[in-house]
């Protein structure tokens, strides 16, 4: 009805018809995705990671990749997030003692669970996150935010590749504020957040830099 009536497709005759349907039926469908995969965690049933212990070898030649999460009390956001990187070899989560159903959650999925009380400083707790890590690089996320399938494809081909020039990556960040995502004002923003883990070191307390020695050969997705 958007598509047809508020863009005024009628003024294509048949061709705006057939494309508002078709947009709708996309939408619907995507919509449908998410339903199920909501009703399958809510019913209990295994989820996509297999449980802890159950994660799938990853391809011969293609290299491993760690998706690494700091939570705290993050009961109402983790699942999309972890539902978004389950394709992942392995998940690491530094939990702040969370008193919800975070760690809960996090276990299901099969993540390496490391619970700590906040140090203060954000750079100590990546940090614990990347001693913990085994992958050959990381894809480092907050719990509310999430991977789209184009930037799991464009991981998939650093990983699959012979010969990568780059040791991190910088991935373009939408924020959505208020149902809205931003456009301007600093809020579509690149984040330095997909490396190689070897010789990567967190440095900061709030605002922590992802620092290596020497300077980093950074691509932009």
């Amino acid at each position: 009805v958007r598509a047809y009536a508020g863009k005024r497709g009628h003024r294509d005759g048949w061709v705006g018809l057939f494309t508002a349907v078709s947009g709708g039926m996309y939408q619907w469908l995507a919509f449908a995705k998410c339903w199920e995969r909501s009703l399958r965690l809510a019913s209990g049933a295994p989820d996509v990671s297999g449980g802890a212990g159950c994660r799938p070898p990853s391809p011969a030649g293609r290299a491993r990749l760690t998706a690494l999460l700091l939570t705290r009390n993050e009961e109402a956001k983790i699942e999309r997030c972890l539902l978004s990187i389950a394709w992942a070899d392995e998940l690491v989560v530094v939990d702040g003692e969370s008193t919800d159903r975070t760690a809960e959650i996090c276990r299901r999925f099969g993540a390496t669970l490391i619970s700590r009380p906040f140090s203060g400083s954000f750079a100590k707790e990546r940090n614990a996150g990347l001693d913990a890590a085994t992958g050959d690089w990381v894809l480092q996320l907050d719990a509310d935010e999430v991977a789209t399938p184009e930037l799991r494809d464009a991981i998939e081909r650093v990983l699959r590749a012979s010969e990568v020039p780059h040791v991190a990556f910088q991935v373009r960040r939408r924020n959505l504020f208020l149902g809205r995502f931003m456009r301007f004002g600093g809020w579509y923003h690149r984040h330095l957040c997909f490396f190689r883990r070897e010789g990567h070191r967190y440095t900061g307390l709030v605002h922590e830099r992802l620092t290596r020695d020497p300077d980093m050969h950074v691509y932009h997705f």
